[in-house]
């Protein structure tokens, strides 16, 4: 993971770079590369490609929000904060899409909080799942799954590629898909939160026009999950 820090206050630059390792560090996740810069002309310039960053609305020239809108130029997936010590420019960053503001003095609880969502977001959005069938083995990204119903004895994948009739069983299913937004919803339906349209006490309908059960003993566990998912991805 490529995360940038642009900021024209150094000392802001190393006091978050601080926080920011420490976190990783604490959470033991490796891989990760932290850049800084203090512009948002040369954060753009550089060549790096980020999957996350974090920047200052108020430096000079190039504002952290246009920063963001140009990196996302080379990485449509980019997850941005912004971070400003003014509301008036919350507007304009939220219509180019920031994940999240930040407010000057750091506020280490809050920045731990949201970076706790943003890390969620980037390792579900892309992930693969293998999908074994009878006679061959297919990878697939978990978002374009909208649900999986037991059929006799195969796990019937539907998904926005293709209906897939899987060899493992609904139960190995649950282990694998362990930490991604998908619930089951009854001992014979999986559902992925980012394909539901909406949902009742018995029904839950997907995006693709199909409904999945959902047991009553289940509704206000799927609701909370569900609605928690909202909130970290909307």
């Amino acid at each position: 993971m490529n995360i940038l820090i642009c900021d024209d206050d150094k000392h802001f630059c190393e006091k978050l770079y601080e926080y920011i390792t420490d976190y990783f560090k604490k959470y033991h996740i490796k891989d990760v590369n932290i850049s800084i810069y203090y512009s948002g002309e040369d954060a753009v310039s550089c060549g790096e490609v980020f999957d996350l960053a974090f920047l200052d609305v108020e430096m000079k020239c190039l504002s952290g929000t246009r920063t963001g809108y140009k990196l996302s130029k080379t990485n449509p997936n980019l997850i941005f904060f912004i971070i400003t010590s003014h509301q008036q420019y919350l507007d304009e960053a939220f219509r180019f899409h920031a994940f999240r503001y930040l407010s000057k003095p750091l506020d280490k609880g809050r920045l731990y909080m949201n970076l706790k969502d943003a890390l969620y977001v980037y390792n579900t959005r892309d992930k693969k799942i293998l999908v074994d069938t009878k006679d061959t083995t297919f990878v697939i990204p978990a978002s374009s799954i909208i649900m999986m119903e037991t059929e006799k004895r195969n796990v019937v994948i539907y998904t926005t590629r293709g209906t897939f009739y899987s060899v493992k069983t609904m139960n190995e299913w649950t282990d694998s898909l362990e930490g991604l937004p998908f619930f089951r919803t009854h001992k014979s339906f999986i559902v992925n939160f980012a394909h539901v349209a909406r949902f009742d006490t018995s029904l839950v309908y997907m995006d693709n026009s199909m409904t999945a059960y959902l047991t009553q003993r289940k509704y206000s566990e799927f609701k909370k999950n569900f609605m928690m998912y909202m909130d970290i991805t909307i």
